[in-house]
């Protein structure tokens, strides 16, 4: 399943200027801020609803109107790939207040026009908030002629696994990627790790001209995904490496269980086949480095077990 992860970032907020007007914008949306025209209006047109709370007080949701009187962006939200990380093209937007609905809206649909999600049937959305943000989603939309989801395209709402433990009990089970059938493992909260690199630069930015942080920002996100994309080979080689390995072991030791008059029977080749696998080990330390090898370490632990549970001293207690 296609996933998406939203979240805000009110560190990349900008300071008013006091001649905005001689800004000179050589980009307008064709990246990964979004175009400002088209946000405009869709701003400007939309209106902002407060809805009672159903779940516990939210700072998202608290400060959603919350505005600075130094600042003409008080923080950007965007979206972008709840498994690679990658930022979704024209969908970061900035923020006049808090963490709005009328923003996130805006970020969500334009995620979806951009990321190819046409002809899919389903998408996973991932949301610090999405209990109180989904309720009234598809009304939103519908009331926006600025705002269009894909035909036959069906949201499945979710909250990140690390958010989803200040909620109440119950988001828990309905919400957590954990427990929603085809999300796979994700924790759906990349977008904070992508905030902590994208920080760095934050700082300089504030002060800077508002189309200055833009190219700044875009530059910066353009050369996450463009690593992202360089280093996904290399992982994935690796990996497949691993699981090939995995595989082998799997074949050589042939420790499945047979029931056979009560006892636990297992491949008579098995201190050979052991000497082998330390072998392989030791390769795949040289081959993965460390942190690999461990994790191999860990796995072999688990295959090994019922070769340990035929140990001469339990077989006597099996007894």
């Amino acid at each position: 399943m296609r996933s998406l992860v939203a979240d805000g970032n009110f560190k990349a907020d900008h300071l008013k200027q006091k001649n905005d007007k001689d800004d000179v914008w050589l980009t307008d949306g064709e990246s990964y801020m979004t175009a400002r025209g088209r946000y405009a209006e869709h701003l400007a047109n939309s209106k902002e609803v407060v809805e009672k709370r159903t779940c516990h007080r939210h700072r998202a949701q608290l400060n959603a109107e919350a505005s600075h009187n130094s600042a003409d962006c008080t923080g950007i939200g965007g979206n972008c790939c709840a498994r690679h990380g990658c930022f979704a093209p024209g969908s970061l937007v900035n923020f006049q207040k808090g963490e709005r609905q009328v923003n996130m809206d805006w970020s969500l649909c334009e995620a979806l026009a951009t990321t190819n999600v046409r002809g899919l049937l389903q998408l996973l959305h991932i949301y610090d908030i999405t209990c109180q943000y989904c309720r009234r989603l598809l009304e939103r939309i519908a009331e926006n002629p600025l705002l269009e989801i894909p035909e036959g395209l069906e949201l499945i709402h979710g909250i990140g696994l690390f958010h989803v433990h200040g909620h109440q009990d119950q988001c828990l089970y309905r919400w957590a990627p954990t427990y929603i059938p085809g999300a796979g493992v994700v924790d759906g909260e990349i977008l904070e790790t992508l905030w902590s690199v994208l920080n760095t630069v934050s700082a300089s930015t504030r002060t800077a001209s508002l189309a200055h942080r833009s190219e700044i920002l875009d530059d910066h996100m353009g050369d996450s995904n463009f690593k992202k994309m360089l280093n996904i080979s290399e992982l994935f080689i690796s990996t497949v490496k691993v699981i090939y390995l995995l595989r082998w072991v799997i074949q050589q030791l042939d420790l499945s269980f047979h029931v056979i008059t009560g006892q636990l029977k297992i491949c008579p080749r098995a201190d050979m086949l052991l000497n082998n696998l330390t072998r392989q080990l030791h390769q795949a330390t040289e081959t993965f480095g460390w942190q690999k090898s461990r994790l191999l370490n860990q796995i072999v632990q688990l295959i090994m077990r019922p070769w340990m549970l035929c140990s001469p001293g339990l077989k006597e207690v099996l007894h």
